[in-house]
């Protein structure tokens, strides 16, 4: 028996093949294209690919958004992976990798005062997943809310509450 509880959109409960087929409808491959392309060149990805992933995870579409001091967006970090390259660690260094990008701060500057942020492991495993080719998943509130719903406990332990190494162990 599954653990898991796959519901279609009403609410019933379906066979996971057809939950995965409803889902995979949702978001078709070829709306992707510059997703695949870096992903195909993760071994050499460059300084404006770095720019274009953060951009992409922040849902930075406009220029007026892809700077510093806007509340949604990790400009400085972003930026230091564009400066910093950073590569597929060796697999005794991924929890460290995701330990060290994710406890990375900046700070933004309003007219209210400084608000100081973290990177977060969000954003980290979205660093880790398109350095790996796509091997590693990006951890997110979308993937947060669909195990809580797949399996249907609310006290389920997100690997966000144990940090790095918790999204390693699930």
């Amino acid at each position: 028996m599954s653990r898991f509880r796959f519901r279609g959109v009403d609410g019933a409960q379906i066979q996971p093949q057809e939950w995965l087929r409803m889902w995979a409808d949702q978001y078709p491959e070829n709306d992707y294209a510059e997703y695949a392309e870096l992903i195909a060149k993760h071994k050499s990805l460059s300084a404006l690919d770095f720019e274009e992933i953060g951009k992409w995870k922040d849902a930075a579409k406009t220029q007026a958004k892809w700077k510093v001091n806007v509340a949604s967006v990790a400009y400085k970090i972003w930026m230091q992976a564009a400066s910093e390259l950073p590569a597929f660690p060796e697999e005794s260094r991924i929890a460290d990798f995701l330990e060290d990008w994710s406890n990375r701060n900046y700070t933004d500057e309003y007219k209210n005062g400084a608000v100081k942020k973290q990177f977060g492991l969000s954003r980290a495993t979205t660093l880790l997943h398109f350095i790996s080719g796509g091997r590693f998943p990006i951890f997110d509130s979308r993937v947060r809310r669909a195990l809580k719903r797949l399996l249907d406990e609310p006290e389920f332990i997100f690997p966000t509450i144990l940090g790095a190494r918790g999204y390693l162990r699930n």
